[in-house]
């Protein structure tokens, strides 16, 4: 699989693994599907059965990784660590990685941005 994807194909890859654990009677849950991001949760059955590690790496695991590690500057932890280090007066840089490495030099955890 090429490491870029597309949101559609992203999607449609989320649509198949949804569909999958639905065919074996788990729902999950969206709570919020606009990009960059899926956030989805899944019944606990669902995972304590095991279809859904199996539905999500029949049908979505290499889609759902490519698009996180293209879509990482704009995730959710991304912009939890933008805040922490503006809070904490650090000027956050344009990328994760370049704000991981603030984060580290300035000496703050990464559970203290989780907390704020």
């Amino acid at each position: 699989m090429e490491s870029e994807v597309d949101y559609d194909s992203y999607l449609a890859g989320f649509q198949r693994y949804a569909s999958c654990l639905e065919a074996e009677g788990h729902r999950p849950i969206v709570h919020d599907a606009d990009p960059p991001m899926i956030d989805y949760s899944v019944p606990e059955s669902a995972v304590s059965s095991g279809v859904d590690e199996r539905c999500y790496i029949r049908e979505f695991a290499p889609l759902d990784a490519a698009w996180q590690i293209a879509n990482e500057d704009g995730s959710e932890w991304a912009d939890m660590l933008r805040r922490c280090l503006a809070e904490s007066g650090v000027n956050p840089a344009d990328t994760l990685a370049g704000m991981e490495e603030q984060r580290a030099a300035a000496g703050i955890s990464p559970e203290r941005c989780l907390i704020d």
